[in-house]
This record gives C-alpha cells, sequence and structure tokens, in this order.
C-alpha cells in the first residue's frame, strides 16, 4: 500500500470516528466540526497492545483539557496546542479523540508517533529473551 493510499484511508477512519461522536450528540459544535477536517496517521505499523504516543494538535487558544478528561490515558506531554497521551495502540484512538471532544478540545490533527530505534531495540530484546 503506498503513502498516498494509507493516508487517505486514514482520512476516511477519522471521519468515521467523527460521525460517531456527531450522532451521539458529543462535544462542542466547533469541536465537531473540526474534526470533520483532522487526518489520523499511523506513524507506522504498531502491533495491537503494544504502549504507544498518540500525539493530539489543538487549535491555540483551545481550551485548557483537565486530565480527569483522559483517564485511563496517561498524558506523558502537555502543552497550549499539543498533547501526547500513552495508549495501547490504535484501538485506543477513538476513545482518547471521543473523550477530549466531549471535554471540549478544538482537534485539529491526531497521530500515532513512530517508535524510536531504541524502543525498538528494547522490543526486541525483550522478545528474544523469553524465547
Amino acid at each position: 500500500m503506498s503513502s498516498d493510499e494509507s493516508e487517505k484511508i486514514a482520512v476516511i477512519e477519522c471521519r468515521e470516528v467523527a460521525k460517531v461522536y456527531k450522532g451521539a450528540g458529543a462535544g462542542r459544535k466547533g469541536s465537531v466540526l473540526a474534526l470533520d477536517n483532522v487526518s489520523l496517521c499511523g506513524g507506522g505499523e504498531m502491533p495491537v497492545g503494544q504502549m504507544a504516543r498518540l500525539r493530539i494538535e489543538f487549535l491555540p487558544g483551545s481550551p485548557a483539557i483537565r486530565e480527569e478528561a483522559l483517564a485511563p490515558y496517561r498524558p506523558l506531554e502537555k502543552s497550549e496546542t499539543r498533547l501526547i497521551v500513552a495508549v495501547n495502540g490504535i484501538e485506543d484512538v477513538p476513545g482518547v479523540v471521543g473523550s477530549l471532544v466531549q471535554a471540549g478540545a478544538d482537534i485539529t490533527g491526531v497521530a500515532l508517533e513512530p517508535q524510536d530505534i531504541e524502543q525498538t531495540f528494547m522490543r526486541l530484546c525483550h522478545g528474544r529473551s523469553q524465547s
């Protein structure tokens, strides 16, 4: 699958997530409308159940998000326009995005960050030591 094809699939998936949350009446009107134009990037293959970093971008001046809105997910980094959350993989993305939309976040982008070389090395070494 080419990069362009996977980007198109990610945008379609994100629009489907937006439809689900619109249908449930979640979030502020502005937040949900902004979610229609968000692209979801996978950042490479991520096995289900493996810890990952989910990066969420916000409009400048968006309301602050309280950590309770993210439960049970753990925020790793926070700024006015970016939040990085520890997730188990792509299957957690709809839950995190939905919680943020319900809390009034003006989301402009969502992406799983690619693993760095050190994380990959540690995962491979851990797997080898168990075999």
